[in-house]
């Protein structure tokens, strides 16, 4: 289970925000991703809380650029939380 969510956290792909919109950070998000995939593939409990996924913060695209679209990022990210909870759990973790 957790190297198929590493996997999937590593193809993550997001739309780009809509015209007139900044979106997120692209670099920040791509960072924090990379984060959570390092964790999952790392033995033993991850050091990372759900918590940790639902509370994270974004800056906005510069502007003149598209970053993100932060609704595809908050839901990606609210799923992985969700797996990461089940993961915990089959760890006894939890």
């Amino acid at each position: 289970m957790r190297n198929r969510l590493a996997a999937r956290v590593h193809n993550a792909k997001f739309r780009k925000a809509r015209l007139g919109r900044r979106g997120y950070s692209m670099s920040q998000v791509d960072n924090f991703l990379d984060a959570i995939e390092r964790e999952l593939v790392s033995p033993g409990r991850p050091d990372l809380r759900p918590a940790d996924l639902s509370s994270a913060v974004f800056d906005k695209e510069r502007f003149g650029r598209r970053g993100y679209d932060e609704g595809d990022v908050r839901n990606f990210l609210h799923a992985v939380e969700l797996e990461l909870v089940d993961i915990l759990i089959e760890g006894g973790w939890v």
